[in-house]
């Protein structure tokens, strides 16, 4: 059985650091922040933005989905959830 948590207590529209991320038609409320991310290619990439939001709160997402936060817009690159955290993180390209 999968956790479940009520996640719009740290998530509200009104709450400092919460941004919006309209993805597929839907408007999501979450953390937009720069995560370090492993290649191959090098060591590191410096400053990959990833998206934290409730789990239950995404509509569905795929890869290459077109997501905009504010004037931005990124490309979602990986999705990862978990059956044991409510979080899911959206890892995005610049476009």
């Amino acid at each position: 059985m999968a956790f479940t948590e009520d996640l719009s207590a740290f998530w509200g529209p009104n709450d400092p650091g919460v941004v919006t991320l309209v993805i597929n038609g839907a408007t999501v409320y979450g953390q937009l922040e720069h995560d370090m991310d492993e290649t191959l290619e090098s060591p590191t990439q410096r400053s990959v933005p990833v998206f934290l939001c409730d789990k239950n709160a995404l509509p569905t997402v795929n890869a290459g989905d077109a997501a905009t936060v504010g004037a931005l817009t990124y490309k979602v690159r990986l999705i990862e959830t978990s059956d044991y955290d409510p979080v899911a993180y959206l890892h995005l390209n610049n476009t």
